[in-house]
């Protein structure tokens, strides 16, 4: 039975890749540097983070400075236009009235992914939000979590991985969790579940039980 879920946040529990992508790119083309849209939106579903330090390395550019400008794009763009996907509120108050808990692991910085939480009345669903600040290797490396396992004593049978690219697949499979990708595109990995609606979720989490 699963009792427990570790989340991602970009693209999972919240429709925020057009404001990502937006400032991404406008985070660059202030230092020189054009990227297609189509680029930026196909290296979104790897990681843009990586994607970024490649890019930084290859034109020189100063990284401090990049995402200092990426975060005022991003909070240039309303929160209100970044709204939670449909069914996920739900699936999150299913895990909490079962006794479980609901955490959040993001390579989004903490006081954005605060804001949002706050924004939409959901932080009261998570017992815990680990992010890119702590300084864990980014996943698909498990140490993020290997982290949320051993702070919250989580038996590994009862916990769910959730999110939207290959890479959040792979660092639940290497934590030994059962996993499930929400996504409407092609994908690479072997999850144990996956939609593209949150409904379906709540009912493999209902029958599981």
């Amino acid at each position: 039975m699963i009792r427990n879920i570790i989340w991602d946040l970009d693209g999972t529990l919240f429709d925020t890749y057009p404001a990502i992508l937006r400032a991404f790119r406008l985070a660059f083309e202030d230092l020189g540097v054009i990227i297609p849209e189509e680029q930026v939106r196909d290296q979104a579903q790897k990681s843009l983070t990586l994607f970024a330090e490649k890019l930084v390395e290859q034109h020189g550019l100063d990284d401090e400075s990049l995402w200092e400008r990426y975060e005022v794009y991003c909070d240039d763009f309303p929160l209100e236009e970044q709204k939670p996907f449909p069914g996920a509120r739900q699936v999150c108050e299913y895990i909490n009235s079962i006794g479980g808990i609901n955490v959040i692991v993001t390579h989004r910085p903490w006081n954005s992914a605060k804001r949002l939480l706050e924004t939409y009345r959901m932080n009261e669903y998570f017992t815990f939000m680990l992010t890119v600040e702590q300084g864990y290797p980014l996943k698909p490396d498990p140490a993020m979590f290997e982290k949320v396992i051993e702070s919250f004593d989580l038996v590994r049978e009862e916990t769910l991985a959730v999110g939207d690219r290959d890479l959040d697949i792979l660092a639940g499979q290497a934590a030994g969790l059962t996993t499930c990708l929400y996504t409407r595109k092609g994908y690479e990995t072997e999850p144990d579940l996956v939609i593209d609606d949150y409904s379906r979720l709540l009912d493999f989490l209902k029958e599981e039980k």
